[in-house]
Formats: structure tokens, C-alpha cells, sequence
């Protein structure tokens, strides 16, 4: 089974979306699974060739420049951004967070810290400074819950489970 589904299944688990966006989606690793079960996904990324060779319908993806505000045709339950954030300038990281929180209640983040290594990090945050971040657009940090589902997984991508950070807008519970 692959990590991402490995991932998918204990977040669905938890917390059953019935619908997700994914912001810096790549070929949409992260929304097959979700697709294959009818859950409605988009995929947003700025890499022209990444989504051309997605297993993903067109209509299910879109261009789009994350470093530019996104304002979703409708909220989706849940959305992702997967080892994206440190690839995008640091004076741009309150755009896409804002782009997160005007699409979706739930976030699933993961962001590469400082000393991981990648191609094309330029914004290597600690945890803490991200968690700050998302806190200040009126998203409260689900600890208990990260450390739940960061337990319950075993994949081989260990940046899913050492850089995970789950939120949940503080605007949309009661």
C-alpha cells in the first residue's frame, strides 16, 4: 500500500471528509484515494507538467500560483498541503495560508523544518513558527490529534509523520 493511502486512511479515519482540495498537489498523490471513493478532490499547482501527467480528470485540477490569493468556488471539508510551504517565499506564506482557510475548515500540513533536506526549499520553518502562522488566520493547532495519527501510521515517507500538523478553524465549530 503506498504512504499515501497509508496516510489518507488514518485521516479519513479520523476525521471523513466528503470533500478535499490539496494546495501544491503535484500529480495528486494525495487526492487519488479520495477520488477512487467518489469524494469530490481539486488539485491546485503552479507545475504545468505535474498535472498533465496526473491520474487525475482535468476538471479535477487547476493551475494556479500559490504565491497568488485563491478564492474557492465553494468550501471543501478538509484541505491538504503536503511538503509545499517551503517552497514558497517567505513573504508569500500568509497568502497561501489565507488561500487554506478561505477553502476549507480542516487543514492537513506538513512543511519541511530547517536542516531537512530537499530540492528548492527556500522557507524552512520550525513547527512552532508554522503553528504561529495558522494560528494568526483563526486556525487552532490540533496536537492531541496530530500525535494520534502520526502513531497509528507506519510509511516510509517520514517527513508525513515528522512534519505533520493537523488544524481546525477556530470560525467554523460551535
Amino acid at each position: 500500500m503506498s504512504d499515501a493511502k497509508i496516510f489518507n486512511d488514518a485521516i479519513q479515519d479520523e476525521f471523513d471528509p466528503k470533500s478535499v482540495i490539496d494546495f501544491g498537489c503535484g500529480v495528486g498523490r494525495f487526492l487519488i484515494s479520495y477520488d477512487k471513493q467518489g469524494i469530490p478532490v481539486l488539485g491546485i499547482d503552479n507545475h504545468k507538467e505535474a498535472l498533465k501527467i496526473s491520474p487525475l480528470e482535468d476538471g479535477k485540477l487547476r493551475k494556479h500560483n500559490l504565491q497568488k490569493p485563491y478564492y474557492p468556488y465553494k468550501k471543501y471539508d478538509m484541505a491538504y498541503c503536503i511538503e509545499t510551504l517551503e517552497h514558497i517565499p517567505d513573504e508569500c506564506s500568509d497568502v497561501v495560508i489565507s488561500s487554506i482557510k478561505r477553502s476549507a475548515s480542516t487543514a492537513i500540513i506538513t512543511a519541511a523544518t530547517p536542516g531537512q533536506r530537499g530540492t528548492l526549499h527556500i522557507n524552512e520553518m520550525p513547527q512552532k513558527e508554522w503553528i504561529k502562522r495558522f494560528e494568526s488566520h483563526g486556525f487552532v493547532y490540533k496536537n492531541k490529534i496530530t500525535e494520534s495519527i502520526c502513531e497509528s501510521i507506519d510509511v516510509e515517507a517520514d517527513y508525513l509523520t515528522e512534519n505533520l500538523m493537523i488544524f481546525e478553524s477556530s470560525e467554523d465549530k460551535i
